[in-house]
């Protein structure tokens, strides 16, 4: 009977699994996630609080700076990385209706990549090295509706020919860069 009452109590007891945790055990690799989130999530709302204050400020008729305005370098922080090697990843965003490449290293090369993206409805490329080269691609982009092309190389040649080829394209272009002028030279000449 003693021996009936030990296998009783032996298959009554829980074993033990690998994926038994207690509580305390699991506290820990929590906090440790938490905490860069939480501290993501603070950036993400100084940020927001930013971008907020900037927009009033130019609601009101103020003009606000960000220190890459200020600094020698005259570029925004992050721009560097998106290259014509680096856009062979946006053929993947089939999806994708706006693009803004403004003042980046597009150049004709990287255009082969946008004109893949046929659901795109607006382009901007102001400020970047693209010629009338990568126009005569853009016309596989019907859906296009508008095309900033401030500051680049294009000639008024061709978008005189692009705008026959998207007539509903509306095609913004004021200034051009000379073939020896880098094109992050002047960032704001033209009007938004």
């Amino acid at each position: 009977m003693e021996r009936s009452l030990a296998k009783l109590a032996a298959l009554l007891t829980p074993k033990r699994t690998w994926f038994q945790f207690r509580l305390r055990t699991l506290f820990f690799p929590v906090i440790i996630a938490a905490v860069p989130c939480g501290w993501l999530k603070w950036r993400m709302v100084c940020k927001a609080r930013e971008r907020a204050a900037v927009v009033e400020i130019k609601r009101l008729g103020g003009k606000a700076l960000y220190d890459w305005q200020l600094a020698a370098k005259k570029e925004p922080p992050g721009d560097a990385w998106i290259t014509d090697a680096g856009m062979v990843h946006l053929t993947g965003l089939s999806r994708l209706n706006r693009l803004n490449l403004d003042h980046t290293g597009a150049t004709d090369a990287g255009m082969l990549h946008v004109t893949r993206l046929t659901r795109l409805e607006s382009l901007s490329l102001q400020g970047t090295a693209v010629t009338d080269a990568s126009l005569i691609h853009f016309n596989r982009l019907a859906r296009l509706q508008h095309l900033k092309l401030n500051i680049t190389r294009v000639t008024d040649a061709g978008v005189a020919e692009l705008q026959k080829a998207l007539p509903n394209c509306r095609i913004s272009r004021c200034g051009s860069f000379a073939a020896e002028v880098p094109p992050t030279a002047g960032r704001f000449p033209c009007p938004p």
